[in-house]
Formats: structure tokens, sequence, C-alpha cells
């Protein structure tokens, strides 16, 4: 897995960059690096620890591996539980009021278990490489990029039949969600897109996919032969949203865009190439802002109501205010550090070279 994650980097580099975007010239922002204080390794021996998220009590990630699993810690520390395991790569993970979601990127699954622990459930599965996940604010439905299918997908977040809400993407990676569009990147075409909640699931109506009913749960151990589940992968919506209420591109020309992140009034990714940035653009498109250059292939991203922060593969941790500023490293000298997460107090991250979790004071 690691040799995955190298060969991966080892593209990202020999991409190259682009500083401006087909929306406009951005204002650009040259990095600057503070002395860092030390971080909090507060979970150790997470081998492979990957992706991350947090809310009011704990912290949420997973161990990215063929056996891999899904662990939750309190966010003042203690010890680590583990909410699933023999999972197949357990790559995005995301959190509501009731149940951590997670999808197995070899598995090919979409799986949930509430937060008190229990029973994993398969609430889709027969995908094709999913990558990240996302629930919506009223927590009513998950979202995820299907990476080699090239769709975008929702389900119920009770179970039901999955709906293609966006197809014909190019290696669709990142996602966010807000109570009105679904946010994506496409890493290999270039472009950040959105599309109407509304309008994608009007345009699938799902109808081919009938046969599948059976929304009883599952062990959850990442096997995509269990018939148990509800599955389909979507594959006969394959209209996608396509004509009113279609994906809209809130970017193009962008280098390998990567994860990102979306609030009131912006949407927010890290270009992941050997010299990245930091972009911004207006929900509703326009022109886009670099909020930091010179990036180390940033990969993790994460916003509060103040700035954004992520991970580039040099080794750091960053961040930049909203409204943009000069860059600051919070801290240096990381082993390839991954995804990123932000509460009120502090900033938590993943080290997957070095197998650990940590965290850092605001």
């Amino acid at each position: 897995m690691r040799e995955w994650f190298a060969a991966a980097f080892g593209i990202a580099f020999a991409a190259g960059c682009s500083s401006s975007s087909a929306n406009g010239t951005p204002t650009d922002a040259s990095p600057a690096v503070e002395a860092a204080p030390p971080s909090d390794a507060f979970a150790g021996d997470q081998s492979d620890a990957f992706a991350i998220a947090v809310d009011a009590t704990n912290v949420y990630w997973t161990t990215a591996m063929a056996g891999g699993a899904v662990l939750k810690m309190p966010i003042a520390g203690g010890t680590p539980t583990t909410l699933a395991s023999n999972q197949s790569d357990p790559y995005g993970i995301a959190v509501d009021k009731t149940s951590v979601y997670w999808v197995t990127h070899t598995g090919n699954t979409v799986m949930k278990v509430p937060i008190a622990g229990g029973t994993p459930t398969t609430l889709a599965k027969a995908q094709n490489a999913p990558w990240n996940i996302a629930v919506d604010p009223m927590d009513a439905n998950v979202y995820w990029t299907n990476q080699g299918s090239g769709t975008v997908m929702s389900v119920p977040v009770a179970g039901g039949t999955p709906t293609t809400i966006a197809s014909g993407q190019m290696s669709p990676i990142g996602l966010a969600v807000d109570s009105t569009r679904v946010y994506w990147t496409n890493d290999t075409g270039g472009t950040v897109m959105s599309i109407l909640v509304g309008a994608a699931a009007s345009s699938n109506t799902g109808a081919a996919d009938a046969g599948m009913a059976n929304a009883s749960d599952d062990a959850g151990a990442g096997d995509a032969g269990d018939d148990a589940a509800v599955v389909d992968a979507g594959a006969s919506d394959a209209a996608g949203g396509a004509g009113a209420g279609g994906p809209t591109v809130l970017a193009s020309g962008e280098a390998r865009p990567y994860a990102v992140a979306v609030d009131a009034t912006s949407v927010y990714w890290v270009d992941n190439v050997a010299a990245g940035a930091v972009v911004k653009v207006p929900l509703a498109g326009g022109m886009t802002t670099t909020l930091a250059s010179g990036q180390v292939d940033p990969y993790g991203l994460a916003i509060d109501s103040k700035a954004v922060y992520w991970t580039t593969a040099d080794g750091t941790v960053a961040t930049v205010p909203l409204a943009g500023g000069t860059p600051t490293t919070l801290i240096s000298d990381q082993d390839s550090p991954q995804g990123i997460a932000v509460d009120s107090t502090s900033v938590y991250w993943t080290n997957f070279g070095a197998d650990t979790l940590s965290k850092l004071a605001k």
C-alpha cells in the first residue's frame, strides 16, 4: 500500500503545475514558514493512517490497507476504539450525528456503522474504486465519488437504491456537499464541479435499479460479494444529471485538483502537483483566487470559519486566512501527512508514513 501512494506522488511530481485558471488570473500569495511547535502525536501504531474526520466528541480515521480499519478516539485523547475491521482499503470518511461512513476503494463498497459501535452496514456495493464520501447537512443522503467509473453517486443514509448524480467525469476524487449542491474535483480532468442536490435526484429515477430491493444489514468486512446488502453501481443512470440542473463547471484548467471543501461563499481545493496550490472560487463560479502557491503536492484540505488548512508531501501542515494573506506553516518534518480535519480548538491529521494520528492546538 505504501508503494502505491509513493507511485501516486510520483505521478503528481511529473504532472507539472499551472499557476492560473481558465476562469481568470488569480491573486497569488507566496508561502511563509514559521518556527513550528511540536505536534501532539496522540495515537500511534496506526498502520497507513489515511482519512480523518472530527465531531464535538471524537476523532475518526481510516487505516488504508487491504485489511484496514475504521477507528475513533476522544478528542481529548485516550484509547482508540475499532469500529470496523477487515476493510478493503478504506479511504474517505465522514460522520453525522449518529453514524460514521466510509468507502472501501478496492472492496468497492460504501459502508456505515453507529458512532457508538455495532455491526457495519453496507449501503452500496459493486461500485468502481470509490474514493471519497460526504454526508449532507440534513443527514439525509450520503454521496461518494467513483474514481474508476467517473461517476458521483448518492444513497439515503438509511439505505436504498444508489443513484448516479453525475457521470462521464474524469477521475472524480474530492467531494463536499452543502444544503443545496454537491461539489467535486476531477483529478485528471482539471475541473471543479457542482450540481444541485434536488436537480441531481430528479434527473435520475433509478427505475432500472428496482430489482435490487433487499436493504438488510451487512457484516461490513469489505466483501463485494455479499448479497445481503442493497447493491447497484447505478450504471443505468448514465444520464447523470445531464440537461436542466446538470453539472456546472466552477473552475477548469486546474492542475490535478484534489481535496475540496465548501463554506457559505466559496469552494476551496488543492492542486496536487509538485508546485501545487490552494485555490478558491465563488460558489457560483467565476474568477479563481490562489491562496497559496509553491506547495509540494498538497493533499488533505479542511476549513473553519477563519482559515484553510492543508497537508503537503514534503511533511508540512499549513494554513492561510479564507480571505487571503500570508500562508503559515503550522508544523513541518511530518511523515507523509495525509487527511486533515479541524474543530474550534485544534487541527488533526494523519501521518501515513509514521503510522500516527497527530493533533495541534490552533
